[in-house]
């Protein structure tokens, strides 16, 4: 099924879930013609959703629901070359994907889903991650 959709330097991304091999991302051009850009989770196959797909900083950012060791986070400058910008889970793999994202203040932010200990809020300033003091309810 559908992950996720971006725009990014004039071509629709388009995240597709594939829990066998990984999740595929592809990208209609100007023109309409589809084209790949990546699948097999980028090397992972348990990236299995892109769950979030962002352009921000001149840089198209891509989050993975990975269940088993946590979120996954990726950037690319030109739609090829990809670059990972956190650990898995930040650090947390209770931190399955990233959920909801915003750019605001000149810094793209990105919501987990944490069901041990609760929902957080990462920042990325264009060189790392960083957590906000924000963390939801975790139900017991």
């Amino acid at each position: 099924g559908l992950g996720s959709l971006a725009e990014f330097d004039g071509s629709l991304y388009v995240g597709f879930r594939n829990d066998g091999s990984g999740a595929e991302v592809w990208r209609l051009n100007g023109d309409g013609s589809p084209e790949k850009v990546f699948d097999k989770g980028l090397g992972n196959a348990d990236n299995r959703v892109p769950d979030v797909l962002a352009a921000f900083g001149e840089q198209l950012h891509v989050v993975f629901w990975n269940p088993t060791t946590g979120a996954e986070a990726w950037r690319t400058a030109d739609g090829t070359t990809w670059e990972r910008t956190n650990l898995n889970g930040w650090g947390d793999s209770s931190n399955e994907t990233g959920v909801g994202s915003a750019v605001f203040n000149n810094a793209f932010y990105v919501g987990t889903v944490n069901w041990s200990e609760g929902a957080e809020v990462w920042r990325y300033g264009f060189t790392v991650y960083l957590p906000l003091v924000l963390r939801s309810y975790a139900p017991q």
